[in-house]
């Protein structure tokens, strides 16, 4: 599980310097909890995307 954490955070750092929708949750969780926790937040979203994702067979269309 650790590895995992790592990754998806890892991810979510890759993914908040891109311009998008993970950028502005990110920014406006920041502001409320912190760099850390907010970071786990967006890592948390990306997983939750994916498993949704996988269960409803969709692919991933990113609307900005």
């Amino acid at each position: 599980m650790k590895e995992l954490r790592w990754v998806l955070t890892q991810c979510a750092w890759v993914a908040v310097r891109k311009k998008g929708k993970l950028r502005k949750f990110f920014l406006k969780k920041k502001r409320k909890i912190g760099v850390s926790k907010a970071i786990i937040a967006v890592a948390r979203k990306m997983l939750t995307t994916m498993f949704f994702m996988l269960k409803r067979r969709e692919k991933f269309i990113d609307a900005c």
